[in-house]
């Protein structure tokens, strides 16, 4: 069994929005020093399906292919005892810098192509990434049960929303605040306050945690917000929210992600949020996208106003 190290770059540029992560090249790919050179590997059949493009051919017409289409590609692993091309051999892997690469891109969703790369990012990189990662059915030959039109239907449905960009995230300004009340109104299981929701605590509150809170932008209106602030230890997330017309298009998984990368920035390790109990298609939401409901604890609130202090202090 051989001991390998990864021989290639990552392919990615400013204008990436999904990586997608294979687990180690193969012993084709090695030798071609580009990804996904098995010619019986169905990648670049897959790719070219879901975005509705001519197979690319050459080193040179992949790369250029991905770059076009925002997709940046790598693998998980960047050292490790291998026999062969064959991923059930691998041994004392070691993964390859992934928060690294985020960090400094925009990519907004990280997927794995097969079992053996997801398992690797969600053993060592899920945690300092910050995101879970899609699992994708393999392109390799080995998946045999999958055939490549399925691969393409399965892909697509869940790589879709990102290649197609029919959104943008974009940081909030008090200019938005208008759209995104209106946008608040609409959300079933809101609570919305005078106050802290009016457009100066608004305003305030944007000032105070400047470029951290986002908005999602689609045919030249807003369409999803989330106010995001901290307060030097610990992010919140307040009024998450998409319009019910642009739902299930990965607005709310981006948008999220964006918030968790600018708190990230400012050196925050962990974010939480408050979901009213009758919100249903909030707390389904972050069901799903893999937040802790918490059960060991009770949420106190006080309303600073004059009575109330006065009272408190008699």
């Amino acid at each position: 069994m051989d001991a390998v190290t990864h021989p290639f770059e990552p392919v990615y540029d400013e204008n990436s929005r999904i990586l997608i992560l294979g687990s180690f090249p193969s012993v084709k790919s090695r030798e071609n020093h580009f990804y996904y050179g098995h010619p019986q590997n169905r990648f670049w059949k897959v790719a070219a399906g879901v975005t509705g493009s001519s197979v690319p051919q050459t080193v040179e017409e992949k790369r250029a292919f991905l770059l076009a289409h925002g997709i940046a590609v790598w693998d998980s692993i960047a050292s490790c005892r291998i026999e062969g091309s064959s991923d059930s051999s691998i041994r004392d892997a070691v993964p390859n810098d992934i928060a690294g690469l985020l960090e400094k891109t925009n990519i907004k969703a990280v997927f794995c192509n097969g079992a053996k790369s997801w398992e690797t990012y969600h053993k060592y990189c899920e945690k300092a990434c910050g995101q879970k990662a899609g699992k994708l059915p393999s392109t390799s030959p080995a998946n045999a049960a999958w055939s490549v039109e399925r691969l393409i239907k399965e892909w697509k449905k869940e790589l879709g929303a990102y290649l197609d960009s029919p959104f943008q995230i974009c940081p909030m300004t008090p200019e938005d605040y208008e759209q995104v009340h209106a946008l608040w109104m609409t959300i079933h299981g809101f609570s919305i306050r005078t106050i802290d929701d009016s457009r100066e605590g608004v305003e305030r509150f944007l000032k105070r945690n400047p470029g951290i809170s986002v908005t999602a932008k689609a045919d030249g209106r807003v369409v999803g917000a989330i106010l995001c602030g901290h307060d030097g230890r610990r992010g919140c997330l307040y009024h998450v929210c998409v319009h019910e017309d642009y739902r299930m298009h990965g607005i709310g998984r981006a948008m999220v992600t964006a918030c968790m990368r600018a708190l990230q920035k400012e050196g925050i390790n962990k974010v939480s949020l408050i979901a009213f109990t009758r919100n249903d298609v909030g707390n389904t939401f972050w069901r799903e996208v893999g937040w802790t409901k918490r059960e060991d604890l009770n949420y106190y609130d006080f309303v600073l106003n004059r009575e109330n202090i006065e009272n408190f202090n008699a």
